[in-house]
């Protein structure tokens, strides 16, 4: 485990040091910069992946999440006290959104399911 993250803290230094130098300082845009690296140290211990810091289906994925964890309300919403409004206004609710969120989610996470299943299907 302490290998991983060492690889990782190396491989990010890179990255890091890649935009500091092509930003010929301006403003670097810091967003998501340690989300990858995390992502990559746990799907590392989990299941031997790691994601390329160019990875356009990872980044997506982190904009997915990001985006649904920002439109939840957490304190509850109209769904919570009249939860069968989302049946009939889906769109003004939210639901409909946070449900095109969750399939995308469920669409990534079936992907890397299959890759495993075929990936240990081979072993």
């Amino acid at each position: 485990m302490e290998g991983a993250v060492k690889d990782e803290l190396i491989d990010f230094m890179y990255e890091f040091n890649q935009k500091v130098e092509s930003s010929k300082g301006n403003i670097i845009y810091m967003k998501h910069m340690f989300t990858l690296p995390v992502l990559n140290v746990l799907w590392n211990m989990i299941g031997g992946v790691r994601f390329s810091y160019d990875d356009k289906k990872l980044h997506h994925l982190i904009a997915t999440v990001e985006e649904l964890s920002r439109t939840f309300d957490i304190g509850g919403n109209i769904l919570m006290a009249l939860p069968f409004l989302r049946y009939i206004a889906p769109k003004a609710t939210g639901h409909a959104h946070h449900m095109k969120l969750y399939a995308e989610l469920h669409h990534f996470f079936r992907v890397i399911d299959n890759f495993f299943l075929t990936l240990f299907m081979q072993i």
